[in-house]
């Protein structure tokens, strides 16, 4: 576990602010968790333009709005970014965004009860 992150407030962060199968702006969602954590990102972002060839190829419906060469971010790509800083380098082992973004969560949550000896 990084010595400078309180992983009670990225768990928390996370459970709040991001949605498993939602697209966010990066930079806002960027913004949002250094000022709730004190952390800089570590998720992956993707261009407006690179969200929209996804939602067509996966053929579900689905929108991404905004100018083609914005910076947005998927839910479940941040719970695992931060896993992966924060929960000594887990990696979910779920396909479903939202499983995945639970198990990721709740790994988060583990190292957090470890870490605070409870």
């Amino acid at each position: 576990m990084p010595l400078s992150a309180d992983n009670q407030a990225v768990s928390e962060w996370l459970s709040e602010s991001v949605d498993s199968h939602a697209i966010q702006n990066h930079a806002s969602l960027s913004k949002d968790f250094t000022e709730a954590t004190g952390e800089q990102p570590c998720w992956p972002s993707h261009t407006v333009k690179q969200a929209r060839q996804s939602i067509k190829k996966r053929g579900l419906g689905g929108n991404c709005a905004g100018p083609d060469d914005d910076l947005v971010c998927y839910g479940y790509e941040v719970a695992d970014a931060l896993a992966w800083k924060y929960a000594d380098k887990f990696s979910s082992t779920k396909f479903g965004r939202g499983s995945s973004f639970r198990e990721c969560l709740a790994e988060i949550r583990k190292t957090e009860l470890i870490a605070s000896g409870d």
